[in-house]
């Protein structure tokens, strides 16, 4: 809820002591005991995955997630809004948010990862299902951020103590927070590549950068001669859609168009571009010059989203625009099929497509 009128200098001050939430200590302990960290079971049958989540905001989703029994859970940026002001809970228990942007502090990201790792219903779904993600622009720290943000160190520490990642873990030695992750299915071994959009990107531009030189060499690295039959990119912004003129891998076209190069030269099977970002939902197709075909789904807007009402461009959408609350769902069979599902604020399924595992995997 906004108030009306212009801040007085006194709020202000008043709101930026409230939003620390007697957590602002910068060395909060976020991560938990190992022992409380769901590991999957020895084959995982289904992912969820979704973003844009605000800690201030009702999050009516983690009942339906936690109801579909998901394995692991991928979160694919924006856990937080830690860029964005927020009132401490009130009367009745609701939360408020202040609109007043501003570049988060080390204490900004670890309060609000704190607020959103105590909510119950959450905390609940992390005691029988593995949590990894990267970060995207909010919780990164400033909006639209890249490179240039002087706490993306500490962003990353903040993520990964978030995510419970152990601290002699290789990932706290990046520059960025890019990981990989492999798991068994019923349908052969899946491979989930989370890009960092964020820690090395430039300003947007004909030739601007997105990932940095050593992302884009370790990424090579993890698609080239990949043993897995299924493979999960994993970007915060949207890969495909070119129309929009919101934050998207076509603000940097050279860059969008050596990572088509480097897909269609590695080919690696069981391709899926998985995107949140844009408070919708929605799955896009597109083939690069070498003719591989791309599919994205973008998952976004597990707490607010688009109005009902919302057109968007997209030459390269198959089916419908999603505008409403929204969560990714992933089933796995044996007989070698990914269901790739977007499910509304109710658990019902709205967008469907379906992937058959093998060298020459295609949507269906």
């Amino acid at each position: 809820m906004q108030r009306s009128g212009k801040p007085t200098a006194a709020w202000i001050l008043w709101l930026a002591g409230a939003i620390c939430l007697s957590a602002c200590d910068p060395g909060l302990k976020l991560r938990s005991d190992p022992a409380s960290h769901a590991r999957p079971a020895a084959a995982i049958q289904r992912i969820a995955f979704g973003s844009c989540n605000d800690a201030f905001a009702e999050q009516p989703l983690w009942p339906r997630i936690a109801a579909l029994k998901p394995d692991v859970f991928l979160w694919t940026g924006d856990i937080v809004y830690a860029d964005v002001a927020t009132i401490p809970p009130v009367r009745s228990g609701r939360r408020w948010r202040f609109p007043l942007p501003r570049v988060a502090t080390v204490q900004d990201l670890r309060a609000h990862y704190a607020v959103q790792k105590r909510i119950p219903a959450y905390a609940a779904l992390r005691t029988n299902t593995r949590v990894i993600g990267i970060y995207d622009d909010h919780d990164y720290g400033k909006n639209n951020g890249g490179r240039e943000f002087p706490l993306r160190e500490a962003a990353r520490d903040a993520l990964l103590d978030f995510l419970d990642v152990a601290p002699d873990h290789p990932r706290r030695t990046r520059s960025g927070a890019f990981a990989v992750h492999d798991f068994p299915t019923p349908a052969g071994k899946l491979r989930i590549i989370l890009l960092d959009t964020r820690f090395h990107r430039e300003a947007p531009g004909p030739k601007a950068d997105v990932l940095g030189a050593a992302q884009w060499l370790w990424l090579r690295d993890r698609l080239k001669n990949s043993p897995a039959r299924f493979h999960w990119l994993v970007s915060s912004i949207q890969v495909i859609p070119e129309d929009h003129s919101y934050e998207a891998w076509a603000r940097f076209p050279a860059a969008r168009q050596r990572l088509f190069a480097l897909l269609n030269e590695t080919r690696p099977a069981g391709l899926v571009l998985i995107s949140g970002d844009r408070h919708l939902a929605e799955i896009s197709s597109t083939r690069t010059d070498g003719g591989l075909r791309l599919l994205e789904i973008t998952a976004s807007g597990m707490t607010h989203s688009v109005p009902p009402d919302w057109r968007e461009p997209n030459r390269h959408r198959t089916g419908a625009l999603h505008a409403g609350l929204n969560f990714g769902m992933a089933r796995f069979e044996s007989s070698g099929r990914m269901h790739l599902e977007i499910r509304d604020e109710r658990g019902r399924p709205v967008l469907v497509t379906v992937l058959t595992a093998g060298p020459d995997a295609s949507a269906k």
